[in-house]
């Protein structure tokens, strides 16, 4: 293993707590892990690239439940991303004060995204690439909009959603 791994969860074994979420594992600690036999399919988490990338990137979420701002931030936390740069907004009021080009990922309540929102984002971009996860989305709906672009990618999510799935969306996407 030529990188170093910061865990995203504890590692037990037989109800043993052996590391620490947030532990960075290097080759030293995988061998010993491995002699507890924990194997490296078990071992989930960031190289340390991964989290530095992901702490330098912004995340806007908008989403009219407080509650679930809450949630899906605590997610995106979990993913790796520095809570200072994670910003958070109710409605949609206040969409003309904000320049896109200084943001990497958009999470925003189906409700808010429309068409007209859209087409502002898509005509204020310049060199940034935007990742926009569009949540709440009604699963037996059609209305969807797309980019055709290669600045802009659009991915509608369903409830419920779990850490892991949001987690592997930013690897993919990000």
């Amino acid at each position: 293993m030529s990188s170093r791994i910061i865990l995203d969860k504890d590692i037990y074994k037989n109800k043993t707590l052996l590391l620490r979420k947030g532990s960075v594992l290097d080759s030293y600690l995988l061998q010993k892990l491995n002699n507890f036999g924990i194997s490296n399919s078990e071992i989930s988490g960031f190289t340390s690239a991964e989290i530095s990338l992901q702490e330098a990137q912004r995340v806007l979420i908008v989403q009219k439940n407080r509650f679930d701002n809450r949630r899906i931030r605590e997610i995106i936390e979990f993913a790796g991303f520095a809570p200072k740069n994670i910003f958070i907004n109710n409605d949609s009021s206040y969409f003309d004060e904000i320049d896109f080009n200084k943001l990497n990922f958009l999470f925003i309540d189906d409700e808010f995204f429309t068409q007209e929102l859209a087409a502002k984002i898509f005509m204020g971009l310049e060199k940034n690439r935007l990742k926009i996860f569009v949540l709440n989305h009604d699963i037996n709906s059609s209305d969807t909009i797309n980019f055709n672009s290669d600045f802009i990618s659009v991915k509608y999510l369903h409830k419920p959603l779990a850490k892991d799935y949001i987690k592997a969306l930013i690897k993919i996407y990000g």
